[in-house]
């Protein structure tokens, strides 16, 4: 399995490094390069823009969206989309604000796209995850949460509501 990962500040980077731990490849890309350098440094496989990581990836595509600040949440949430297909994957791992969900679900539903939201806590001891959105991306993703979470630190909660 092959992830596409948008922002590499520290919980970023560490969300690379577990996936790597469990034999999913990652290509990410950040806005800044010295997240970019430091991330190529520990051998995680970085881009010089949002447009190569969705180049570089399989179909379906799966691109899990870190980035925390809520400008550059909203530029790299409507820029995602552009370098997509239908059918592929986008996992908001940022904590968008439930208000913004909507906005999101518009462009999401016009590029027929999938969307999962599903914001990680790393280490993870003893915590559960949620995991709400689209049952088909669910599905396509449970062999990475399993994986991340084991088989009971995470939960599926179904869709989001609109």
């Amino acid at each position: 399995m092959t992830v596409g990962l948008i922002g590499l500040d520290e919980i970023g980077i560490s969300l690379a490094q577990n996936l790597m731990q469990h034999k999913i490849t990652v290509v990410a890309f950040d806005e800044k390069s010295e997240n970019r350098k430091r991330s190529a440094a520990m051998g995680i496989v970085t881009t010089s823009s949002i447009q190569a990581v969705a180049l570089h990836l399989p179909s379906p595509r799966i691109i899990w969206n870190m980035v925390a600040s809520l400008m550059a949440e909203d530029a790299i949430l409507e820029r995602i989309p552009n370098w997509l297909s239908p059918g592929d994957i986008i996992i908001d791992g940022s904590g968008t604000k439930k208000e913004h969900i909507p906005h999101f679900y518009e462009i999401i539903k016009e590029k027929e796209l999938l969307m999962l939201t599903c914001k990680p806590i790393l280490p993870v001891h003893n915590a559960i995850v949620w995991i709400s959105g689209d049952s088909t991306a669910f599905r396509i993703c449970k062999p990475m949460f399993v994986a991340l979470f084991g088989d009971n630190g995470y939960q599926y909660m179904g869709a989001i509501a609109k």
